[in-house]
């Protein structure tokens, strides 16, 4: 069997260490559900990865060195990607990082509601922990560039050189107590700050008391304390502060990580301790901690959400009519299994769900919110009525915002594959509120802005987030009664943003399955001819990257008097199987795309004779650009050896006098990232 390495869930880094030696990097916890419910067990050993087992003592205080533990087979389970042992499964961290969440927190770590936020986290194909959302701090980068934000699977890349940092254990430093206990020395001169020439009476805190201006001092960041001496002479005697200085290392400050300095010892000189610890005079050891302490606030703001939960409010979807109810989700598996053959790899899990009525005197929406790496979620919905009444449902912790509002008749959402990033409501019609949460880079929707009041809420939660938001109208007749175009305009996903409705879509529907109406598959777009065609007269060449079987993206290139000089239309990046196509165009001439043709590969469901293609149905094979000089393109793969059978060509033109600026489409990422769908974009142009 080969070795399997898995790494922690709160460092990122591995649970490993060279055969025979004992070390914090291969001395782990972990944190499991088994028939006794959640445990969290004590310090096992991981010295053989040959035979994958991690076996460690229940008993939270025993370890795997005591004298009287032999390490039993009944005491192993499953972690991470392997199924559960003992019926027991989880997931497993370095002892040494568990001690540093006990540092970092105020109070006990809840371990029921640390495995459920554990529990929603994705293990992306490729990654041999947990995703955060983050990079474990520079450990896993993050592919921006060749992927969509809502590609789970590929953002994970842990190819990363080695690094003395990472090896150095984080919790046991035997220098920071050199450093606590060495003889202070006066840190680099500094200067009186130059202020600015102010009057007599215009500085306004020049007549607090000095104690008052310490407790000011002392709330705010060091930067911006240093900075206000600039500007006010009253804080001018901060710098020289012990009480400030020792107020940096406080539980929550900026030197919260040197947790040794709080510990009751006398400190000589905290502004000295302060200087010692600066990042250029930190050990490998102390930047791993630094770099560990800051991913830890993110397990502790998850860990600590309050879980609104009201009685009676929980159902079962079944139990619910969904006949006039309409849902916007993340990514959910439906069906998960420990099983290696069907892992929790991206997208989001359903835990449970509520359901909620909106209030008809309602005055305020409020959403609680919380981030996670650079994204942040939606975790709570609350319903304020003009008497002071509530409803609400979810997670709830510091952060929360609202807006005011009058008769709620819809949302519009931004969701990516994890879950709900950000709403922003419609009230008496056409009044649309701010966006509450994280509006940006993630993809939008009308769904749930169709007409009609709506009625009550179906909300769908994961472990620590919003993942889903189903809406009960009195009446559906005016969705079911949009045109196709609209349908797909209002109901669909889209990225970056929903789609203007200056920009027309085309007249022969794009072969995208109906599915992205209802599903989580996002549509993206491009506007490669620019605000009202205005880049059209700069374009003069397209091309496209192809791979092994269909395009996989293509390139707007433009000249030197065009702003930007390419866009990209999909996101793929090269490989030694690709191959690229270009295709001239005198856009300085005025020659403009004016067809499209698209051959998509298409089968008979009913076909039971070829079940291996049922996975590619409605790939896209080919793409043929028409100009209005009568020349032309075909972008397609080298090997072009589909059945012509099996083939669907679909033409599509600009709307009635309008000109095709733009495309938009849908791209899978289950078998590689491959372009399935493309349509075309058409507006008004002014005429050349």
């Amino acid at each position: 069997m080969s070795p399997q390495v898995f790494a922690c869930v709160l460092c990122g880094w591995v649970i490993l260490d060279a055969p025979g030696r004992e070390s914090w990097l291969n001395q782990f916890r972990g944190l499991y559900s088994g028939p006794t419910g959640i445990v969290l067990t004590g310090v096992g050993l991981y010295d053989d990865p040959e035979r994958c087992a991690f076996i460690a003592p229940a008993d939270y205080n025993a370890r795997w060195d005591d004298p009287d533990y032999h390490s039993p087979e009944a005491d192993q389970f499953g972690a991470m990607r392997q199924p559960p042992i003992n019926d027991r499964h989880g997931f497993i961290f370095h002892d040494a990082c568990w001690c540093l969440l006990q540092k970092a927190s105020a109070k006990a770590v809840p371990r029921e509601r640390l495995f459920n936020v554990l529990k929603s986290l994705p293990i992306p194909i490729g990654a041999n922990t947990v995703s955060w959302g983050h990079d474990y701090g520079g450990l896993t980068p993050i592919n921006r560039t060749d992927y969509f934000p809502w590609e789970d699977w590929f953002h994970i890349h842990n190819e990363v050189e080695p690094d003395p940092v990472w090896n150095a254990n984080p919790y046991d430093i035997p220098e920071v107590e050199q450093v606590i206990t060495g003889i202070p020395q006066s840190p680099p001169g500094m200067n009186e700050p130059i202020t600015r020439n102010l009057q007599v009476g215009t500085d306004p805190f020049s007549g607090l008391p000095q104690e008052l201006c310490a407790a000011i001092a002392i709330a705010l960041p060091t930067r911006d304390v240093l900075n206000l001496r600039h500007a006010s002479k009253a804080f001018w005697p901060i710098f020289y502060s012990e009480q400030f200085w020792a107020s940096r290392f406080q539980h929550i400050s900026e030197r919260a990580w040197l947790f040794e300095a709080r510990n009751g010892r006398h400190i000589q000189d905290w502004r000295w301790l302060y200087h010692q610890t600066s990042s250029f005079n930190n050990s490998a050891a102390l930047q791993n901690r630094i770099r560990i302490w800051k991913l830890l606030q993110t397990v502790l703001d998850l860990s600590y959400l309050d879980c609104t939960r009201l009685p009676g409010q929980s159902v079962c979807s079944s139990q619910l009519n969904t006949v006039d109810s309409i849902e916007v989700a993340g990514d959910i598996l439906e069906e998960y299994s420990q099983s290696r053959r069907n892992p929790f790899d991206g997208g989001c899990r359903l835990f449970y769900k509520d359901r909620i009525a909106i209030p008809r005197n309602v005055s305020r929406v409020s959403v609680s919110y919380v981030q996670v790496g650079d994204r942040g979620y939606v975790t709570g919905l609350k319903f304020i009525t003009s008497s002071g009444d509530t409803v609400q449902s979810g997670y709830w912790g510091w952060a929360e915002d609202s807006v005011a509002v009058k008769e709620i008749t819809g949302f519009h959402l931004g969701v990516d594959s994890r879950g709900i990033q950000a709403i922003q409501c419609i009230s008496e019609g056409t009044d649309v509120s701010r966006w509450l949460g994280y509006p940006d880079d993630c993809p939008k929707t009308r769904r749930l802005a169709m007409p009609g009041c709506l009625e009550s809420l179906e909300l769908g939660f994961d472990g620590f987030k919003l993942i889903s938001l189903s809406a009960s109208q009195r009446s559906l007749s005016s969705t079911k009664m949009l045109s196709r175009e609209d349908q797909l305009r209002n109901l669909s996903l889209w990225y970056p943003d929903v789609l203007p409705s200056s920009m027309s879509l085309s007249k022969s529907i794009f072969p995208a399955r109906d599915d992205v109406c209802r599903e989580y598959k996002p549509l993206f777009w491009l506007s490669f001819g620019g605000p009202g065609g205005s880049y059209l007269r700069n374009l003069v060449r397209i091309s496209a990257l192809c791979g092994e079987e269909t395009p996989q993206r293509l390139d707007f290139f433009y000249n030197n008097q065009n702003p930007i000089e390419r866009q990209s239309f999909s996101r793929h990046f090269a490989t030694e199987f690709s191959n690229t196509m270009d295709f001239a165009i005198d856009g300085p001439g005025g020659e403009i795309i004016n067809a499209v043709e698209v051959e998509v590969l298409h089968y008979d469901p009913s076909d039971t004779t070829r079940p291996w293609i049922a996975y590619m149905d409605g790939d896209l094979v080919a793409c043929t650009i028409y100009t209005n000089r009568g020349r032309y393109c075909r972008f397609a793969c080298d090997d072009d050896d589909d059945d012509p059978s099996d083939l669907v060509s679909i033409s599509m033109t600009a709307a009635p006098g309008k000109t095709i600026t733009g495309f938009f489409g849908t791209q899978s990422s289950n078998d590689g990232q491959i372009l399935t769908s493309l349509g075309v974009i058409s507006e008004l142009v002014e005429q050349y």
